[in-house]
């Protein structure tokens, strides 16, 4: 969707083309699930001349290369500074010694499981609250963009602040054994992660909660990009300078039809159905008191499928490893 826009910057006709056509038809632009119905007359009549636009990889990509220099794309990468020829010469099509290299255009599907990072504690005392919400419960919080950590989220620009100001949504992460993670969200390792598989939690929160939800990966770029919320609503919600990018980030929102839903303070929980947990893991520094905690509002599911582990220090490594346990041994 960058490069798109950066051709329409740079070709007003641009709609005119076919190859732009067909691109501008995937383009995830909008605050809906991607299996509902695109609204944009433009992008319904791409949809429906699937077949007559269809363009190869190669096509594609040279249309991209034809039409966007490589300085307009550069200044939103953070490269190695030894692979910075290497995609420029990529993207002018330069003759390289082995020929060994090509750019393909994917589109980034969510993985079948995803990861919750959370606290055990708060203020120092055990949160039985929080653990009850999850496990006896099963209530998953939602927040509004503005008490997350990065305060550039959701609000680079001022008409991006005010549009998502107040509106609910969580964060999950492809990770499971991110020192960082478990560091900044899962207090300083002695919390928590939870595994989730992302279908039946979703199904599960529409259908108990009776709403709609998008579930949508974030992008991490080098600087701004020129999004605008009248044309690419969505990607102003999923954007973040490239520092985070250790995160690997996947952000549920929650609509209303095609209405972003409008975060509650006093009830900032919504159901999901407890077969959706695949996985507990517990920090590598988590505290005896944090255990016993875990383990008595999770008793309910020890018969469950629900893998336990256990993170650890790897050996001569900067780096955290798994360790499966059993739930009697949390």
């Amino acid at each position: 969707m960058l490069i798109l826009k950066l051709i329409r910057q740079n070709k007003l006709d641009a709609q005119n083309d076919q190859d732009y056509e067909y691109l501008f038809a995937r383009a995830d632009k909008l605050p809906t699930r991607l299996e509902d119905i695109i609204r944009d007359p433009h992008v319904i009549d791409g949809l429906r001349r699937v077949d007559i636009l269809y363009r190869s990889n190669d096509q594609l990509v040279s249309y991209l290369q034809s039409n966007v220099q490589w300085d307009r794309i550069k200044p939103y990468l953070r490269l190695p500074v030894d692979s910075i020829s290497i995609f420029e010469g990529m993207w002018k099509r330069k003759e390289h010694e082995n020929n060994s290299y090509s750019i393909c255009i994917l589109k980034k599907e969510h993985p079948d499981t995803l990861y919750h990072y959370t606290s055990v504690h708060k203020d120092k005392v055990p949160d039985d609250a929080k653990l009850k919400g999850l496990f006896k419960e099963n209530k998953l919080r939602f927040n509004a963009p503005e008490s997350f950590n990065d305060p550039f989220d959701c609000a680079f620009a001022a008409q991006v602040e005010k549009g998502f100001k107040g509106k609910a949504m969580t964060c999950f992460s492809s990770e499971k054994n991110n020192v960082l993670m478990f560091s900044h969200y899962a207090n300083y390792h002695k919390g928590i992660c939870l595994g989730f598989n992302v279908g039946r939690l979703i199904n599960s929160i529409c259908s108990l909660n009776k709403v709609d939800t998008s579930l949508r990966p974030i992008w991490y770029f080098n600087q701004v990009p020129p999004f605008e919320m009248n044309d690419e609503i969505a990607l102003c919600a999923t954007c973040k300078d490239d520092i985070w990018s250790y995160e690997q980030e996947y952000r549920l929102f929650l609509l209303d039809g095609d209405r972003l839903l409008d975060f509650n303070p006093q009830a900032p929980d919504y159901r999901f159905d407890a077969n959706a947990f695949t996985s507990i893991i517990l920090g590598h520094s988590i505290e005896d008191s944090s255990k016993k905690l875990v383990k008595s509002m999770t008793e309910h599911l020890s018969g469950t499928d629900i893998c336990y582990f256990r993170a650890k220090k790897q050996d001569n490594k900067f780096g955290i490893e798994l360790g499966k346990i059993l739930w009697s041994d949390i």
